[in-house]
């Protein structure tokens, strides 16, 4: 399901490679530091990673409170859809932020998906299961969770509309995207079998 992969690496290149046009055309080389705005904040964090990590704490924190029932919470509710949902691949996210920034030559996919791609999906279902859980019996316990996801989507699906965290997207190199990833291309029919031609029947000839 992970796919890790180093970045990417050129050999001998003809003059007008890509990599080489590239640099001549003022484009940005990977990993560089181009935009003054764009800068970690801790240690290789930026402020969008620290809030990926503070609303991965705040739903964790809210998956440990009884939100259902004044008496389960994520943990003991024996759902473990929920609990997949609710905090166990936000960890996931937080590790792949962490992994990212500590060892930025390796590239890890989830499937097709890039990281802030996998990122985006559950942030979003993160958010569906807590909403539903405060719309259905509302608790402060559910609040909780609720705006800890509701703080992973914007770090997520929202961040590149978002000031402070679209800084984020800045100044990427531009790469292929995976083969399952791309548009389908439009399949050609089968040529239709023609029908055979039933021969005519010959005229009567008249009788002398």
């Amino acid at each position: 399901m992970n796919q890790t992969s180093q970045g990417p690496k050129y050999g001998a290149l003809a003059p007008g490679s890509a990599p080489e046009a590239a640099a001549g055309s003022g484009a940005p080389e990977p990993g560089s530091v181009t935009s003054p705005k764009y800068q970690a904040v801790l240690g290789p964090f930026t402020i969008r990673d620290l809030t990926v990590f503070g609303s991965t704490l705040v739903m964790f924190v809210g998956s440990l409170l009884p939100m259902f029932g004044g008496r389960y919470n994520l943990w003991n509710l024996d759902n473990l859809f929920f609990l997949a949902l609710g905090i166990v691949l936000p960890l996931v996210v937080t590790a792949l932020f962490v992994a990212r920034r500590l060892q930025p030559g390796n590239i890890v996919r989830i499937g097709s998906l890039s990281t802030d791609q996998f990122a985006s999906v559950v942030a979003s279902f993160a958010l569906t299961l807590f909403f539903l859980s405060a719309a259905g019996a509302f608790t402060v316990f559910v609040l909780v969770g609720l705006i800890g996801s509701v703080g992973l989507l914007a770090a997520t699906v929202l961040a590149p509309h978002l000031p402070f965290l679209r800084d984020d997207f800045q100044d990427r190199a531009e790469q292929p995207a995976h083969v399952v990833a791309r548009e389908s291309t439009v399949p050609t029919r089968k040529p239709a079998v023609p029908k055979p031609v039933k021969p005519k029947p010959e005229p009567a000839s008249p009788a002398p």
